[in-house]
Formats: C-alpha cells, sequence, structure tokens
C-alpha cells in the first residue's frame, strides 16, 4: 500500500504513533482488515520505525512528514536497546509492543490513542483516575490494534461502555509523573516530600525504569498480587500490581525502600542469630547488583536517589576495622556485638561505624582483605598456622590471634634509612610454598620484618623484610612507603 489516501486526519496533541495510524485506518474505511502500521512499516514495533522510513510513508501516503514526525517513536541503529519517544531517549523496553490499553472514558470524548498509553508503566489514566484496560467485556479477549474502529473491539462492542475503576492513589501520582514528564507539562511539584521532587526532576527514562526495578526477581517481594479484574489482562494486572508497589514505596520514602534492601539483604544470605557476621564491601553490595550496574541495560538507569539510600542503608552496617570499613552481613537488629572483649590488632578509632568485637565472625574474604593476600597467599597464611585451615568464616579473636603469631617479632620501621625492604606480598604471589616457608620463618624471629605501626592491622602488604642492595626483588611501590 503506497498511494495517497483519502482522508489524511492532521495528528493530536498527545497521541501516539501507532494510535495515529489506527485513526488513520479508520478514516479511511481500512479496518478491520487491514493493520495499516504493521502493513506500512513492515511488521516492525514502534522502536523499529527510522527517520528515513517515515519520510518515506509520509511521502507516499500524502502525509505532512513534520507533523507525523512529532507522534512517536524513532529507533536507534547504533543503540537498538533504546529508541526516542516524544523527544524522550528511553530504553525500547519500556514500550509495550503489541499489548494495547485504553481509558473508556477518554475514548468517549476523542477517538484517539494516548501515547503514554503505549508505556508499560502507565496503567492509569491521570484525568480520570482509574485504571486502565486491555481486555474487552463481551468478548473477554485482549482489545487489539486490528480492530473494528478506534473506539470498537473487533467484536463490535463499544470499548467507552466498558466500566472503569478508581485506581490506587499512589499509582495515579506516578501516572501522572509519568505523563507529565513525558509531554512536558508544568505543574507544581510537592514542596514536602522530597522524593517527589526527585522523581518529578528526573528523566523520563529513569522514571520508568523504577518500574523495571521493581519487575526484576529480587524486588519482587514489594509486589503484592492485586484482585482480578475482568477487564486486565494477566499482563495487565501484572503492570498493575508492579506501579501500586512504586506508589507504596515512595509514599513511605525511604522506610518502605529499606525494607526491600533488608529483605534483600536477608535472602542473600541468613544471619547467624548467635553471632554477627562481618563480610567485604564486595560482599555487602552483592545482592544489590541489579541496583548498581547502571550500565546493565537501558532500562535499568534508575534515579539516582535510589542508590543514594542504598548508600545510607550500607553505612548503617559499616564495621572499622583500623583504617578499613566492612560491613554486617542481614538485619540491623543483628549489628550489637556481642563481645566487648579488646582486640589488639583489629582495633579501632571510630568514625563511621562501630568497631568490631572478639565475637564476631569474618568471612573468609574480609579476612583476606585484612591481610592483604592473593588466594594463594591465603592458603599460605593457613598452611602456617597463622589461620585456621578450611574455613569460610573466622571469629574475630582467630584473626586477631593469627595477627599476633605474624607481627610477634616485628619492630617499628624506622622513618629514614639505608635499608631497602621489600613486602611479604611480593612473596609467593604464584607459588604458596615459597610464602608459607617465609611465614614460618617470620614468626620464629629467624627473618626480621618491620611495619608502619600507624597502618593496621599488618597484613603482608605492610610487614617488610631487607633486602640486600642489587637483590633481584626490589621493594614494591608500597614497599617504599610511598602510600603511607
Amino acid at each position: 500500500m503506497g498511494e495517497p489516501l483519502l482522508v489524511r486526519p492532521q495528528p493530536l496533541d498527545g497521541e501516539g504513533l501507532r494510535g495515529y495510524f489506527l485513526r488513520l485506518a479508520d478514516a479511511n474505511a481500512l479496518l478491520p482488515n487491514i493493520d495499516l502500521f504493521r502493513r506500512t512499516f513492515g511488521g516492525v514495533g514502534l522502536a523499529g520505525v527510522t527517520n528515513a522510513r517515515l519520510e518515506v510513508v509520509a511521502s507516499n501516503f500524502g502525509l505532512d512528514p513534520q507533523a507525523l514526525g512529532k507522534l512517536g517513536c524513532r529507533g536507534m541503529v547504533r543503540d537498538p536497546a533504546r529508541c526516542h519517544y516524544l523527544g524522550h531517549r528511553i530504553a525500547a523496553q519500556h514500550l509495550r509492543g503489541s499489548q494495547c490499553a485504553v481509558c473508556p472514558r477518554c475514548l468517549v470524548s476523542c477517538a484517539a490513542v494516548r501515547a503514554d498509553w503505549e508505556l508499560a508503566a502507565q496503567v492509569v489514566c491521570p484525568d480520570h483516575k482509574c485504571w486502565l484496560v486491555d481486555r474487552c467485556t463481551r468478548c473477554r479477549r485482549p482489545i487489539s490494534w486490528k480492530r473494528t474502529a478506534v473506539q470498537t473491539c473487533s467484536c463490535g462492542q463499544y470499548l467507552g461502555s466498558i466500566e472503569t475503576r478508581p485506581a490506587d492513589a499512589g499509582a495515579v501520582e506516578y501516572g501522572r509523573d509519568v505523563a507529565r514528564r513525558l509531554f512536558g507539562d508544568l505543574e507544581p511539584v510537592d514542596e514536602r516530600r522530597p522524593i517527589f521532587r526527585a522523581l518529578a526532576a528526573a528523566p523520563l527514562n529513569q522514571l520508568l525504569s523504577v518500574f523495571n526495578l521493581l519487575r526484576n526477581s529480587r524486588f519482587r517481594r514489594l509486589v503484592q498480587p492485586v484482585p482480578i479484574c475482568p477487564t486486565w489482562t494477566g499482563r495487565l494486572r501484572e503492570q498493575v500490581a508492579t506501579v501500586v508497589a512504586v506508589g507504596a514505596v515512595v509514599a513511605d520514602w525511604p522506610q518502605q525502600w529499606h525494607q526491600a534492601l533488608e529483605h534483600l539483604a536477608e535472602c542473600s544470605s541468613p544471619p547467624s542469630r548467635a553471632r554477627r557476621r562481618i563480610v567485604s564491601v564486595d560482599q555487602a553490595r552483592a545482592p544489590f547488583v541489579a541496583l548498581q550496574r547502571a550500565k546493565w541495560s537501558a532500562a535499568a538507569e534508575f534515579p539516582p536517589v535510589f542508590r543514594a539510600e542504598l548508600a545510607k542503608f550500607l553505612s548503617q552496617r559499616a564495621v572499622r576495622v583500623g583504617s578499613r570499613r566492612y560491613y554486617t552481613q542481614g538485619a540491623r537488629s543483628n549489628t550489637k556485638a556481642a563481645s566487648t572483649a579488646q582486640l589488639k590488632h583489629l582495633w579501632s578509632k571510630g568514625g563511621d561505624g562501630e568497631a568490631i568485637s572478639a565475637d564476631d565472625l569474618l568471612s573468609a574474604e574480609a579476612v583476606r582483605d585484612l591481610f592483604d593476600a592473593s588466594d594463594v597467599q591465603m592458603l599460605a597464611l593457613q598452611r602456617a598456622g597463622i589461620l585456621p585451615q578450611d574455613r569460610h568464616w573466622f571469629a574475630a579473636r582467630e584473626v586477631d590471634a593469627g595477627f599476633e603469631r605474624l607481627t610477634r617479632w616485628t619492630r617499628s620501621r624506622p622513618r629514614s634509612t639505608n635499608e631497602e625492604f621489600a613486602a611479604l606480598w611480593d612473596v609467593g604471589l604464584s607459588d604458596g610454598s615459597e610464602l608459607e616457608i617465609e611465614l614460618r620463618r617470620v614468626m620464629a624471629g629467624e627473618t626480621p620484618t618491620v611495619t608502619w605501626r600507624h597502618l593496621r592491622p599488618a597484613g603482608l602488604g605492610n610487614l617488610f623484610v631487607s633486602t640486600p642492595r642489587g637483590s633481584d626483588v626490589g621493594p614494591s611501590h608500597r614497599a617504599t612507603g610511598e602510600s603511607a
């Protein structure tokens, strides 16, 4: 089909490209036999429409290319995961595709499909504060794009007569934000709630990504099932449930969001009720990878306020060991230290985080970090008797005792000397047997070691042995004290 159409209505403000071609087909009596959009663009979705193709279509049908260009989607050849939608750069994943959701009350007043109805995150009509519908109440089938008319289902049911239901207040508020950002409307922002100011100022893709975040399997706990509605397909029902969860999180910000993060932390590894568990930075952040990987996908560009609250959430679980920071694992209620016994080497000067206690359990990864050891060197520490073998968790008093064995004969490193030093972490990087021998000599006092006393605990990177001048084992960057 490439002949100029007899009836060529002008696009309406707020109308989408897919909806316009439905109205265009309706005006030219092509329905229900022809899905004009699919026929015209060769079966591609909205995100597959290119500028070049749109110009050809406008020329063939006798349409105004500039008016047509304002309607909707442009695919991005270099980044197919994104598209331009009404002037916004969003993830193609945010578009509904074949699903057709409408507001019956809007169709009564205007036989046109709004552009925001094309977004998976839009499940309400902000004007009428009701849910959208995507199922006909007569034939019980999903409302099709290939139907009798814009206002009429393929079975002949007048869509404007479908009864609507009042939408959840939080969902309406979120839907209003989506529509306002999409169409560039200006509206007063609720100054009493900072979260609304943050979302109102966020780019459209970030606003839609909040919806996508709660669809992630890790955050599904926040999404509760909603009652079955005869005007919803299973797909729209799932979208409604997600938007209701978004509204609940925003309405009770940031408490509801922190509860979700708490749940993720507990699910990743149930905490020990008897002892507090301490993990490394990477281990503490691991459950929240879906939230932190901003470049994971185009649909994962969440508003910065969500990541900022994650940082606050983690800071409440910080534990200091010397100048290093680790985190407690599990619920916040388990972060109280089990023992006040003093530790000689695992001390803390305070700052942002509680001090570690003797009864705390440290993960093997946290202990490896404390000793500045590689995996191979960690095994050497265990074989040499500095740490217990075959353990995933170590009591803080065991780790403290390990540092005591390692530094029993260590003296303070002089600020100025003619001696050259090499750090122990340069030994046994690939072969732990060499380090094991050296560690046994260090514990016996046969190999003198020195350390910077102000840097604690003294791991392999802060324990130095004297090296003869001209030796092949030269001091590392840290061994020279440049970073001390």
